[in-house]
């Protein structure tokens, strides 16, 4: 009765036991939404996923060798797996259905268990056949145990235990209400049952300052509008009046779209104070159901007024579109940029860039968020610090794992998912640091190049050109210092290179090539490697001590090698014969006279 295995590449153990219907079945459905309240109590909503999500908590009483299989797999939770945890997967036990009532069902899954007491098989939803195999069908719940259960002895072979499994999952195994015609206001047909009297109250924002041991408080102005909030008990004696409410709830994204509700309390005639209809929405952002039976469940449900919203107010929009973050990581390498790209919403995005479209992977592939972005008018923006989890394709760990061949640049765009092309721009800059804490990686970014980071005066006095090397400045040709070869052999950190190229006619003796760079191939296996040391072999061969060796190393492959320059007068005019273009002042001593010397005063003390 619980199953391990494999499926579309995740871990997963279903549990099939019936649960404990004496207890009852907790189904609570989610949409999270952020409210941003003024004084006024106008207010901005906006959800923070478009996609319902569930949790299911039930009860069960187990026997025998039953709940001796549901030991081993508590244990098997643990256990390692193909992804970082063990999925668990439950029946959606209020449709645990024949196939003959499959029609009447409460949820849509993507993934259906037809199971009975001597195993299950998970199908697709849109490919159930007319006659299953097993008895059952459900939809298939998949997620993480809220915790992990306590089970209860019952006698030397029976327990109890309660399960709550929470809506964690890949997008592949989403569930959502079948779907039903609702209306922009509360379904007229769904009445509270007054088997417990519906509450009504008043809420306001006055916020009381006490200032001073005096007996009057002072009241910080901010007293806010008052409004009423109801909450009542509802009976859903039908399937079709579940999937009413549940389509209500989702059409309004749970708290954020107002609606037209009645009020059931309605003392003497309605009035602006004590109106019998007036514009609410959802207080919570989660509804949850009760089953007492597969086709009977109860609800409470609770109503908070949005006084401004009867009539509107001119150019107020108190309904938002949801946001979403798009990540784009690339490196400029020979062959053409790499490129990675992320979005923190809860499914694949795709964009268009350069006429083509392009997809950005959603959070059940990465995982990816980032600290306030600071943008001022004098250039002087804050670097930013991105937050990500280790995983397969994460460009933060070539740094983690020193791969990182070139500079990781790094843009933040910010827009809507319905309208992903609109994202604007809000955030350039290269990853500087990267730590990993526990499994998280941590990346700094660099704003500017780390520019804004250079010292006054930038390029001081001394006896060493500050000019790069074949760069603006030196003007020596790269071409006439860019030496190719082919590997011969790698051993540890040494690799040996015929030279095939030699377009200054050196004579290449002993480190000539120390502190140069060697590099090879192209896009995802392109490489570059400091030279610590360079010995001449002869016959036109180098061996190279390098920083790292090379990860991907073929015989006969083609690298480019190019010496470095030190800077010092002897490599400018004699290595080099670049005298003109020297960058220094050769007799300055090494005490820089640009930079004023600061006195430090030695403290003496008494005795």
């Amino acid at each position: 009765m619980f199953h391990r295995t494999v499926f579309l590449g995740h871990d997963l153990i279903v549990f099939l036991p019936g649960p404990n219907w004496e207890e009852s079945v907790e189904v609570t459905h989610r949409i999270t939404s952020t409210v941003e309240t003024g004084l006024t109590y106008r207010e901005n909503r906006f959800p923070r996923h478009s996609f319902i999500r569930h949790e299911q908590a039930a009860a069960w009483r187990i026997y025998g060798s039953i709940a001796q299989e549901l030991e081993v797999s508590l244990i098997e939770l643990g256990a390692p797996s193909v992804g970082d945890r063990v999925y668990v997967g439950l029946p959606m036990f209020a449709d645990k259905l024949s196939r003959a009532a499959w029609g009447s069902r409460i949820y849509h899954a993507e993934w259906v268990l037809n199971y009975d007491e001597t195993g299950c098989s998970i199908i697709a939803a849109n490919a159930v056949p007319e006659v299953p195999a097993r008895r059952w069908l459900a939809p298939l719940l998949v997620g993480r145990l809220a915790q992990r259960p306590d089970l209860d002895a019952i006698t030397d072979n029976a327990v109890e235990y309660t399960l709550q499994l929470v809506e964690r999952s890949p997008w592949d195994f989403r569930i959502a209400p079948v779907e039903a015609a609702v209306g922009p206001d509360w379904p007229s047909s769904l009445k509270p049952n007054w088997l417990n009297s519906p509450r009504s109250g008043t809420e306001d924002l006055t916020i009381v300052d006490d200032v001073g041991d005096g007996r009057v408080e002072a009241l910080d102005n901010q007293e806010g509008i008052v409004r009423r909030t109801q909450r009542f008990s509802i009976s859903l004696k039908s399937r079709d009046e579940i999937r009413l409410l549940l389509n209500f709830f989702l059409a309004r994204k749970g708290r954020v779209e107002s609606f037209a509700a009645p009020w059931f309390h309605r003392p003497g005639s309605a009035g602006p104070e004590t109106p019998h209809v007036t514009q609410a929405r959802f207080t919570q952002d989660e509804l949850t159901l009760r089953f007492v039976t597969d086709g009977y469940a109860e609800a409470e449900i609770e109503f908070t007024q949005v006084p401004w919203e009867e009539d509107g107010v001119a150019g107020e929009e108190p309904v938002q579109k949801p946001d979403v973050y798009f990540y784009r990581f690339w490196q400029d390498v020979p062959g053409g940029p790499i490129v990675w790209r992320f979005t923190n919403w809860e499914h694949d995005l795709t964009r268009t860039e350069n006429e083509a479209p392009v997809a950005y992977l959603g959070d059940t592939k990465a995982f990816f968020k980032h600290d306030q972005v600071d943008q001022t008018i004098d250039f002087s923006d804050n670097p930013t610090t991105l937050s990500s989890w280790m995983f397969d394709g994460n460009p933060l760990m070539l740094a983690v794992k020193r791969e990182l061949e070139a500079p990781l640049n790094i843009e933040i765009r910010h827009g809507t998912p319905d309208a992903p092309n609109d994202a604007k721009l809000i955030y350039v800059g290269k990853i500087g640091r990267v730590k990993d804490v526990g499994r998280q990686l941590r990346a700094e970014t660099i704003v500017l190049g780390g520019k804004q980071d250079a010292k006054i005066p930038a390029k001081p006095y001394g006896p060493n050109c500050k000019h790069d090397f074949c760069r603006a400045g030196c003007n020596l040709n790269p071409a006439n210092w860019t030496f190719e070869g082919f590997f011969s052999s790698q051993t540890g950190m040494s690799v040996t290179v015929a030279v095939g190229s030699n377009p200054p006619g050196a004579g290449l003796e002993d480190d000539w090539f120390a502190g140069g760079w060697i590099k090879h191939g192209a896009g995802a296996n392109y490489e570059i490697r400091q030279i610590v040391r360079s010995e001449n072999l002869g016959g036109g061969n180098q061996r190279f001590r390098l920083r790292r060796p090379f990860r991907h190393f073929a015989v006969s492959e083609t690298v480019t090698f190019r010496p470095h320059c030190r800077g010092t007068p002897t490599e400018c005019h004699e290595k080099y014969n670049n005298r003109l273009r020297f960058g220094a002042h050769p007799r300055i001593g090494p005490k820089n006279l640009s930079l004023p010397t600061r006195d430090i005063e030695t403290p003496t003390g008494k005795k």
